[in-house]
């Protein structure tokens, strides 16, 4: 699911940032950056899964989901100043275009680590698999 959610995110920012500029696509815009945000909160929403998926130790999940919500929420420190940095050192529509395309990066990043832990996890299911037909 959050590679799922990434690859929305990824696909509404580059949809955003390759689609036409001006007025008559107002609407579409709108659309794409409500479609972005439902995939932000659909990720938000199953941060800490990947901690199960890992099959972290249980006396390890609790610091293990401390540190995913700090990586998930740390951002908030530091995103807003510089997405106020790049706005004031570019013309607007330069400014969104590097926010969402540092935003498709990052999902991009973010999808690549998700499919890693996907065959991390088929991987060792078919390793017990097969330990335990021997």
């Amino acid at each position: 699911m959050m590679f799922v959610s990434l690859e929305l995110t990824e696909v509404t920012l580059i949809a955003t940032l390759v689609m036409p500029k001006g007025e008559n696509m107002l609407m579409l815009s709108i659309v794409l950056l409500m479609l972005f945000s439902f995939s932000i909160f659909l990720a938000k929403g199953i941060i800490l899964a990947p901690i199960i998926e890992a099959n972290v130790p249980k006396d390890h999940s609790g610091s293990s989901m401390s540190v995913g919500s700090f990586a998930a929420y740390a951002p908030v420190f530091w995103a807003h100043g510089l997405n106020g940095k790049i706005i004031d050192n570019h013309e607007p529509i330069v400014a969104y275009q590097k926010i969402f395309t540092i935003g498709a990066v990052v999902a991009i990043v973010g999808m690549v680590c998700a499919g890693v832990l996907v065959y991390m996890n088929k991987k060792n299911k078919n390793n017990n698999v097969d330990e335990s037909n021997t």
